[in-house]
């Protein structure tokens, strides 16, 4: 199952900014996502009382996690990227 994967500019602008290795990180679970491995590597959860939406957070690094939300885009499941934010600031 390949899902299409979506970033907004605010999220692109950052990833211009960081550093080589935090990049190479991000790619490498972003390639999870997209293959739709949501256990071992990334360690999706859902997150709760957040907003009415359905929040997921990935697991980045240990203290950092993407933010983003499943819909369809073009009839194929479609990640939507919202940001990478410290796992204790996700609220």
């Amino acid at each position: 199952m390949q899902n299409k994967i979506l970033i907004n500019s605010f999220l692109t602008s950052y990833l211009l900014k960081m550093d080589k290795t935090k990049k190479k990180r991000f790619y490498e679970k972003i390639e999870f996502l997209e293959n739709g491995i949501l256990d071992a590597g990334v360690k999706v959860k859902k997150l709760k009382g957040i907003s009415g939406k359905v929040i997921f957070e990935a697991r980045l690094t240990r203290g950092d996690r993407i933010l983003f939300t499943m819909g369809n885009h073009g009839g194929q499941t479609a990640l939507y990227i919202w940001g990478i934010v410290k796992h204790d600031d996700i609220s």
